[in-house]
């Protein structure tokens, strides 16, 4: 038998035979496939490339008014550095804040298919601070803590399809931000040789703009055949090729590429790394073909949401042109999706067709499992989508017919695609790296794939890819070798089963390649992995953290102080692992369980609110105002009548965590709310006091008549007034225009799709709110926003699918868990609302979320309360169950992080309830002032009196150093609350400047 023999030599290939030629041998297999269908492939060309020149760059964006901006990106330059079939990829940028406030921005950077972030770093007192890996959710947190201390951090975090984003902070005012970024790839096979392609699509002009390429070992000059930057040669230097320029005042809005011509670059590679030799070997596989069986009905479903826009529609519509040519009589049944199905025609006709496709709305977000494949009556599916689902169900329902996926998104969830095409039998079909004769090779061919490995000899371990298609000349395998050679041999085939092995010896030797090798490895490894992500959550988890990879799990951290990583348990970079670790050794270890400590304090503060609940409260008929002065950031309190007063706030952090200025800028308000305590109008009943003898008020006993009426708030935008009901009809094509202009604006979605909703045009209505899962991919704040709508208008099903995606990305909150637990009970899931709600009470918080707990412990006993006999609470210690009855609850929530919102109430009497006097004399309960998250703020009144109860909102202050945007208010009036008469009413309704206070509603009793 014949084998390659392949040894590697300083990075080089060595190839011995042991025949007379070089060839590839065939391996003869009882169950190969009949010679009349299965036919060798002689003369392989290679494909041609082609990409968007538009569909990658990077942008850091800050938000001013509710939608996003660039920052100016002031310097750049970009370092690529080629080894092998590996380049290092690495944007060096300079951004300039031309604003007077410090902000923090959010860098945006859309990587392709088969690219890895493997390095982020910030300029931090004047010096670049190297990021760490860490798990999301801890650099999540360490990255929110250190910010609400003004402290530099900055977080880069992997998002869906295989987006990248950076949280950065602080943005000096009228100064710069240094930012490194670093990705990896393989370069492409293609006709040219070993391609890169890096197309820019930075439409603005960069005052310096620098290109550094080098490759390393070459003794061929790489061609740059796929090059628009003008003036580009490479040059011999030493065993390299370097390529060099700079411009000034350019707009980079060009392609990069260059080809190292095939038979003169490394074909093997080698390299030990912590004792593991890991190879990578590029190979020329003997191709066969086998035909297709002609389909007699196709179905072709078609991505119409928001994102689908970017695509590159015409040259989708030509490959299908191209493949229903070859398929003349083949009908087509066209399936159109975003948020769920719109259409199904069936067509016979191409041109019918083509005009269909050519004329689509692209509108709203995207639900692939809103698309039912189990029982399909095609002979193959045609699915063109980016992948990316981020509404509703996310997952198609597959079933055994062939999936062929095809994206021309560089923004696309390619794990996703191909896993649908590898585990139906289909392909999976990359229009920006395919040219359209490829692409249509592997429609109209039954698929040749790698099955998979035999080691014949040697110690071989962990060998990628598995499986995969065979679309490319070479193919390139990496593994991890423990003995000095192995004889692997490569199986090929079509479906699962092998009609073809390579048989290849790997030789090790020890090279110096700076890690590349490893990282290919782990590349693939993750490549592997991440087609199953819920099957292989945590060891995608650990694979990034041992690796250094940005995975869907994992994050790099920049962190200023060695405090911050000590307190956070996050190793920093080696430059401060010495002094890190004997902080971590020296730490006292707290040895009291921090669980059952939190439980004893939730307890405490439980018996006190039931204290508070069983208290029978007396009052005069006119209230008088305590003559104490009221501080912000300061908690008081006197005893009066057995009323305790308390105004001011407990803070750990001195002001609120506000800055003195700030601190400065609110007193002036808190005065005037002392002022308006008695209320500008008493609204209360006199025939309560009449009907009293002793001159008090009446405190009536449960089954009290009660109204709520809230107060009507429209938005005042410019754009709603285009929608008049004399043109309803045409509303749909009015939004589709106007759309582009407020894209970035999530309150434009939220006000057109209720004008809708209000009008009837429910389907239509939904669709445009939908689009809100699409402006900003796992942005918790506008999740929460589509949530809360979502459940306005009772789609309780798509409304805990937002909630459930919020929980994987905002874990370690406990507004997380309460949205959830409320959207279960909103669907009469009781059960599973008190296990989200216990959660709430269970888990410990971060300081800023003190005795929310005691808000979750209340709105589960009213659900269990409520329907006890559909209940399992033995999970839930007993002495946290107790009815909780109450005449008035009122809740505020709100979605932006940082700010601080103040609800306050006004009974009959006058008196207002709020932040600094949060006990009123007739009983009323104030919670804690969230100052620093979500909320909520809750007013609880056992026993009302007569009259009515005003209520509103104040947008008191904002410490977010983003540019102020609108907040999000959304409120719940209850009266009857966990009892049999229980009503409830809500309202959702923004904020738009800081001061601003809205009367929202009145309950009347």
């Amino acid at each position: 038998m014949k084998f390659i023999k392949i040894i590697i030599v300083s990075g080089f290939l060595a190839v011995t035979l042991t025949g007379a030629y070089l060839k590839s041998i065939s391996v003869e297999h009882s169950k190969k496939e009949p010679n009349s269908t299965v036919k060798e492939v002689k003369n392989i060309e290679e494909d041609t490339l082609s990409f968007n020149p538009t569909s990658m760059f990077p942008a850091l964006l800050v938000k001013e008014k509710g939608t996003s901006s660039p920052l100016e990106l002031n310097e750049l330059q970009i370092d690529i550095n080629v080894v092998g079939h590996i380049a290092t990829t690495t944007f060096e940028m300079t951004f300039y804040n031309d604003s007077e406030r410090i902000l923090e921005g959010q860098l945006y950077f859309p990587l392709g298919e088969n690219k890895t972030a493997s390095r982020f770093a910030m300029d931090v007192n004047g010096e670049y601070r190297e990021g760490v890996i860490v798990e999301k959710e801890k650099g999540r947190v360490a990255f929110e803590n250190t910010t609400r201390r003004t402290i530099d951090p900055g977080l880069l975090e992997w998002t869906k399809g295989n987006n990248f984003k950076a949280r950065v902070y602080p943005i000096p005012a009228k100064g710069t931000k240094n930012i490194i970024f670093s990705y990896e790839q393989e370069l492409i096979s293609s006709k040219d040789g070993l391609t890169y392609i890096m197309p820019l699509g930075i439409e603005q002009v960069v005052r310096k703009f620098e290109l550094n390429v080098e490759v390393f070992k070459q003794k061929i000059k790489p061609e740059t055949n796929h090059n628009t930057f003008e003036n580009i040669e490479f040059e011999e230097w030493q065993e390299n090729f370097v390529a060099k320029k700079t411009y000034m005042h350019f707009t980079p809005n060009k392609q990069l590429g260059f080809s190292i011509p095939h038979g003169n670059q490394a074909h093997s590679v080698s390299e030990k790394v912590e004792g593991v030799n890991y190879f990578f070997t590029s190979f020329q596989p003997k191709r066969f073909s086998k035909n297709k069986k002609k389909a007699t009905k196709t179905l072709l479903i078609w991505d119409v949401s928001s994102s689908g826009k970017n695509r590159n529609h015409k040259k989708e519509i030509t490959l299908l042109d191209e493949y229903l040519k070859k398929n003349k009589g083949t009908k087509v049944e066209l399936i159109t999706f975003s948020n769920t199905i719109h259409r199904k025609e069936l067509f016979t006709d191409f041109n019918s067709l083509k005009t269909q496709l050519t004329n689509l709305n692209y509108d709203g977000g995207t639900q692939l499992g809103s698309v039912d494949l189990s029982k399909v009556d095609a002979d193959e599916i045609l699915l063109f989508s980016d992948g990316v689902s981020n509404f509703g169900e996310t997952e198609i329902k597959n079933g055994h017919t062939p999936i062929y996926t095809i994206t021309s998104s560089n923004k696309s969830d390619f794990s996703s695609l191909k896993f649908l095409s590898l585990n139906s039998g289909g392909v999976f079909i990359n229009l920006n790296q395919s040219s359209i004769k490829n692409s249509l090779n592997l429609l109209s061919k039954t698929p040749y794939r790698l099955i998979g490995y035999d080691v014949l000899e040697g110690n071989v371990n962990e060998i990628y890819p598995k499986t995969g298609v065979i679309s490319h000349k070479n193919l390139v395998i990496a593994g991890q070798l423990f003995s000095k050679k192995a004889k692997i041999r490569v199986n090929l085939g079509f479906g699962s089963k092998i009609h073809h092995s390579e048989i290849i010896e790997i030789n090790a030797t020890n090279e110096s390649l700076k890690g590349s090798v490893r990282r290919l490895w782990a590349q693939k490894k993750l490549s592997h992995i991440d087609l199953k992500p819920k099957e292989n959550n945590e060891l995608i988890t650990q694979h990034g953290k041992k690796y250094g990879l940005v995975t869907r799990n994992t994050s790099l951290i920049v962190l200023d102080r060695l405090e911050d990583y000590v307190q956070h348990e996050i190793t920093p970079p080696k430059s401060m692992q010495e002094a890190y670790f004997q902080r971590i050794n020296n730490r006292i270890k707290n040895q009291t369980d921090k669980e059952a400590q939190h439980i004893l304090t939730v307890k405490r503060n439980w018996k006190e609110r039931i204290e508070w609940l069983n208290k029978e409260f007396k009052f005069d008929k006119l209230f008088k105002k305590p003559e104490i002065p009221i501080q912000r950031g300061r908690q008081s309190s006197i005893s009066d009548s057995g009323i305790t007063y308390v105004w001011g706030l407990a803070s750990s952090e001195g002001t609120d965590g506000f800055t003195d200025q700030e601190s400065l800028d609110m007193v002036s308000e808190v005065a005037e709310e002392e002022e308006a305590v008695i209320g500008e109008n008493a609204l209360f009943n006199y025939s309560d006091v009449a009907n009293n003898s002793n001159g008090k008020f009446k405190q009536h006993p449960s089954k009290k008549t009660s109204s709520i009426k809230i107060k009507e708030w429209s938005p005042n935008e410019p754009y709603l007034g285009a929608y008049q009901d004399k043109n309803q009809n045409n509303w749909y094509s009015i939004y589709l225009n106007q759309k582009n202009n407020y894209i970035n604006m999530p309150s434009y979605f939220v006000d057109i799709s209720t004008l809708f909703y209000k009008k009837g045009k429910h389907k239509q209505a939904l669709r445009i709110l939908s689009n809100l899962a699409e402006l900003e991919l796992e942005n918790h704040q506008i999740l929460r926003i589509l949530g809360y709508r979502l459940l306005d208008i009772k789609e309780y099903f798509l409304a805990i699918k937002v909630f459930k995606e919020i929980e994987k990305i905002r874990g370690e909150e406990p507004q997380t868990y309460r949205d959830l637990g409320l959207a279960y009970e909103q669907k009469e899931d009781y059960q599973k609302a008190i296990e989200s709600l216990y959660n709430v009470i269970t888990k410990s918080w971060d300081g800023r979320f003190t005795n929310i707990e005691q808000i979750a412990l209340v709105e589960m006993n009213n659900i269990i309360s409520r329907h006890k006999s559909k209940l399992n609470t033995e999970f839930i210690d007993q002495e946290f169950i107790k009815d909780f009855p109450l005449d008035v609850r009122v809740i505020l929530n709100w979605d932006s992080d940082n700010c601080d919102m103040d609800l306050w109430v006004t009974d009959p009497r006058g008196e207002k309830c709020f932040y600094s006097h949060n006990r009123t004399k007739i009983g009323g309960r104030m919670s804690n002032d969230f100052t620093q998250g979500y909320g909520p703020e809750e007013f609880m009144l056992k026993n009302a009196i007569s009259g009515k109860y005003k209520i509103q909102a104040n947008y008191y202050g904002t410490r977010s150093q983003k540019i102020l945007a609108p907040v999000t208010l959304k409120m719940q009036f209850f009266t009857g609350y966990g009892r049999e008469e229980q009503k409830l009413k809500e309202v959702t309704l923004r904020l738009n400047k800081q001061k601003e206070v809205v009367e929202i509603a009145t309950i009347e009793f």
